[in-house]
């Protein structure tokens, strides 16, 4: 199967970032991207947050690589994957976030947006991260039972 290429189009809908709304810093509310996420992700799925560890990166930053468990059946899309890992870069907000609440982070379930992209020749996933409440339950069922956009 062919990937799609990672382009800022794509990296606009799937940022590589956990809303805020996942940190218990803000109330959640649907963006006007979900509607496309739902409909171009791969997978939408539970999971839960089993790691989060670091990974050094050449510049003297650090990467974190966090790993989640998917639970089935997906909210959308494909059969999930048992385990996703996620990359967060040291310029993504979500990276310090992670870094601050890891403990509080961890064991904690979300609803993941991902997909799988072609990106310089590599197969990278990318993805939104959404808080695990009914209210994002309720908005992807609302995308997935509307018509679809005309061609």
């Amino acid at each position: 199967m062919e990937l799609p290429s990672f382009t800022p189009a794509e990296a606009a809908l799937f940022d590589d970032q956990f809303d805020e709304a996942v940190f218990g810093r803000i109330a959640w509310y649907p963006n006007a991207k979900l509607t496309d996420r739902v409909r171009l992700a791969d997978t939408v799925a539970i999971a839960r947050i089993v790691t989060a560890s670091e990974q050094p990166t050449a510049d003297g930053g650090a990467l974190v690589i966090v790993e989640c468990k998917t639970q089935t059946p997906p909210l959308a899309g494909a059969a999930p994957e048992p385990t996703v890992r996620l990359t967060l870069a040291p310029n993504s907000p979500s990276h310090r976030f992670f870094r601050w609440q890891r403990p509080t982070l961890l064991g904690k379930d979300v609803v993941l947006f991902y997909r799988r992209y072609n990106q310089a020749g590599e197969e990278r996933v990318h993805f939104r991260a959404e808080p695990n409440i009914p209210a994002v339950h309720l908005a992807v069922q609302q995308v997935l039972s509307a018509a679809p956009p005309p061609p």
